[in-house]
């Protein structure tokens, strides 16, 4: 492994860094933060390396790296809650559909014997 290598793979690593925090304040669980950042690193080096394929894999890589920050997995969060109920703007009260009607449920409030 020559020094170019070396910076190069120093340089996706840091440039990884951006993504997999966002991915991370998303939720996302170790294992996939570290698959995530192994694909991305590797896409860089791949495209780096194999300058004919690379006018395919820069928006491969482009799209890789951009997946965090459109939202996508706060989007897939919300999709799987379970049915009837909704997260609340202020994020700790929950909406559940009871007998047709929606409750507030505060999770934090003082409970009635």
């Amino acid at each position: 492994m020559g020094p170019l290598t070396l910076g190069l793979t120093l340089f996706f690593i840091l440039l990884a860094l951006l993504p997999t925090r966002r991915l991370r304040v998303a939720g996302v669980g170790a294992p996939w933060l570290a698959l995530y950042m192994v694909v991305l690193v590797g896409l860089g080096l791949l495209t780096v390396e194999l300058e004919v394929l690379a006018r395919y894999l820069v928006p491969v890589d482009l799209l890789v790296f951009l997946f965090p920050f459109a939202g996508i997995v706060d989007r897939w969060r919300r999709m799987r809650l379970p049915p009837g109920t909704a997260t609340s703007r202020r994020g700790k009260e929950k909406q559940v559909i009871v007998d047709g009607k929606a409750v507030r449920i505060d999770p934090d409030a003082p409970r009635e014997p």
